[in-house]
């Protein structure tokens, strides 16, 4: 079931990010076309801060997707771990790798936080 909700919410993304890419064509489109920002009544400027926001919002999607396989690798190298100390083997290697997951997964929290009460990088 766990894995049912996670493959759903990847397809999510995916529409999310195919959504994001189709609203940027239309406003590069629009950015390169005087004519038909007048006829929206966009300026320039809105153009680019609609293109701000969208960049902005592709990027938080591929950021929560990096943490979603972050979080399961971890879980894998901890699946990994407790199979080798079964087996009787020697698991400090994998330790170490499982170290370094989670410090990567540390950052990438640590950023989406950043990124969140930010509004994005761009302002």
């Amino acid at each position: 079931m766990s894995g049912s909700r996670e493959n759903s919410g990847f397809l999510e993304n995916i529409e999310s990010m195919r959504a994001a890419a189709a609203e940027h064509e239309l406003l590069v489109d629009l950015a390169a076309d005087p004519e038909a920002r007048r006829r929206n009544k966009l300026s320039a400027r809105k153009v680019r801060l609609l293109i701000d926001r969208l960049t902005n919002r592709r990027d938080l999607i591929r950021l929560e997707r990096r943490i979603a396989l972050g979080g399961q690798r971890i879980s894998k190298q901890k699946g990994l771990i407790a199979r080798i100390e079964r087996l009787g083997g020697d698991s400090k290697q994998a330790r170490e790798l499982l170290a370094v997951f989670e410090k990567t997964q540390e950052l990438f929290e640590q950023h989406r936080a950043r990124f969140s009460r930010g509004g994005g990088r761009r302002r």
